[in-house]
């Protein structure tokens, strides 16, 4: 189960592949959509605010850098910290 994001079924016209409507569980906001993409031969996430499209691999990265930047940033800060003591 998703903590921040939900996930609604969607109908697709052409009931070969699913769909479904990516939304922040907070506030019901619509993020984007996960559908078949063809050319990929995956299902992907795409954004609503323009031609982004990702897969599983991509989101990973993205995990993968903002993790590896949230940690830069806290040994960053805690070595701030105790410069200042």
């Amino acid at each position: 189960m998703a903590k921040f994001l939900r996930f609604e079924e969607e109908p697709n016209p052409t009931g070969v592949t699913k769909r479904w409507a990516v939304y922040a569980d907070r506030d019901l906001t619509l993020l984007g959509h996960v559908r078949w993409y063809a050319p990929w031969r995956r299902y992907t996430y795409v954004s609503d605010d323009g031609p982004v499209i990702f897969d599983a691999r991509c989101l990973r990265e993205v995990v993968d850098f903002l993790d590896t930047q949230t940690s830069i940033q806290k040994t960053d800060a805690a070595s701030r910290r105790a410069d200042r003591e």
